[in-house]
């Protein structure tokens, strides 16, 4: 909103707070977050959002699929058949996603 300032006789635009862009490393109270072993975003579970009781089968059974693809991949090359799939495991790992119980923060 604009104010006028009777000493410099102009109209002012009063400067707006500037936001945070970076999240912070502490949970509430500045302590460590506390990480829970959740369910991926883009997976739903009916029961519960977050499924934190099904979360480790949940990787059970993806870490086992995986393992699968991998074996079945290998057979392949030992065929000389290289299949052309893209896998985002290979690049970055097996991957987990967490919660933290108080704030609510993912990672």
């Amino acid at each position: 909103m604009k104010e006028y300032n009777r000493s410099t006789r102009k109209w002012e635009r009063e400067a707006e707070p500037v936001r945070k862009t970076v999240k912070r490393k502490l949970c509430k109270g500045g302590k460590e977050h506390d990480w829970m072993l959740c369910l991926p975003s883009y997976v739903r579970h009916e029961d519960s959002l977050l499924g934190f009781e099904v979360a480790h089968e949940y990787y059970k059974i993806k870490d086992a699929q995986e393992d699968a693809e991998v074996a079945f991949e290998e057979k392949l090359e030992g065929l000389g058949i290289r299949s052309m799939t893209f896998s985002i495991n290979r690049l970055f790992g097996r991957r987990r996603s967490y919660i933290c119980t108080v704030c609510q923060k993912r990672k």
